[in-house]
């Protein structure tokens, strides 16, 4: 699986993330886990859902001090040019299997007292809309963003139990205005 460090920091935003074993809350522009002024420290795993040993992979992260993982279930396989395995399709369907894959990685992680970035992209889920890139002037056909905003609440309200979530509701902002 691809991995890559990202360190999370926000300013002034409210939202509260209880994992079994950790309380994660915002005062200010500062994060604190379990009442402690924290700098959370997470690791991107992009093909999450794709892990040949999610709970390998979030155990090793765990013990390297990583707070938690931010995973992105609209990432696809891009040498192949396949969008057949996101966790939203271009209607703006659920894929019941990939749902059910990223609740097991995020139950893991409540487990381990981690905290899961849900980040997701609408720019890898090709589709009968299009952005035009003003920078190159390349043309990205894409779920169109009716068919995304359904996707992601349906997803959401499906992870309504769950209280070590943070959503990153669109990633960057390159190709899908």
């Amino acid at each position: 699986s691809y991995l890559s460090v990202q360190i999370v920091n926000f300013d002034n935003q409210a939202f509260h993330a209880e994992a079994q074993t950790s309380t994660l809350s915002i005062s200010g522009n500062k994060f604190k886990l379990n009442g402690q002024e924290k700098f959370l420290v997470l690791a991107t795993y992009f093909d999450g859902l794709d892990a040949q040993n999610y709970t390998a992979d979030l155990n090793y992260l765990k013990s390297k001090g990583f707070d938690g993982i931010r995973i992105m279930p609209n990432w696809w396989n891009w040498g192949n040019n396949q969008a057949s395995n996101t966790l939203i399709d271009m209607n703006g369907n659920v894929r019941q299997d990939r749902l059910n894959i990223l609740k097991q990685i995020i139950t893991t992680t409540a487990s381990l007292g981690m905290v899961v970035d849900v980040t997701f992209t609408r720019e890898t889920v090709p589709g009968s809309c299009y952005n035009t890139d003003q920078r190159n002037g390349m043309r990205y056909d894409m779920m169109c963003i009716s068919d995304y905003k359904r996707g992601v609440v349906s997803v959401v309200q499906s992870l309504s139990n769950y209280n070590n979530i943070i959503y990153d509701l669109q990633n960057e902002v390159d190709g899908a205005n």
